[in-house]
């Protein structure tokens, strides 16, 4: 490789974490071949057991003037 780091978004973890939270049974070979992901990518995820989600609570890019519609 070129060095370059393979990441993957936030919406293709939630749909790992929902196939394995649906189907147990599925290994993360079968999921990887279904979704098209690195196999070492989903079994890191699976292993790690967790994701951090961001909150649209905490969007930090609005500011108050947009928070009480001034």
């Amino acid at each position: 490789m070129s060095g370059k780091t393979i990441r993957m978004t936030l919406k293709v973890k939630l749909l790992i974490f929902e196939f394995k939270e649906r189907y147990p049974q599925l290994s993360p070979e079968f999921i990887s071949d279904i979704l098209n992901v690195n196999l070492g990518l989903v079994k890191k995820l699976i292993n790690e057991g967790e994701i951090e989600v961001p909150s649209k609570m905490n969007d930090y890019g609005r500011t108050k003037k947009n928070i009480r519609g001034r």
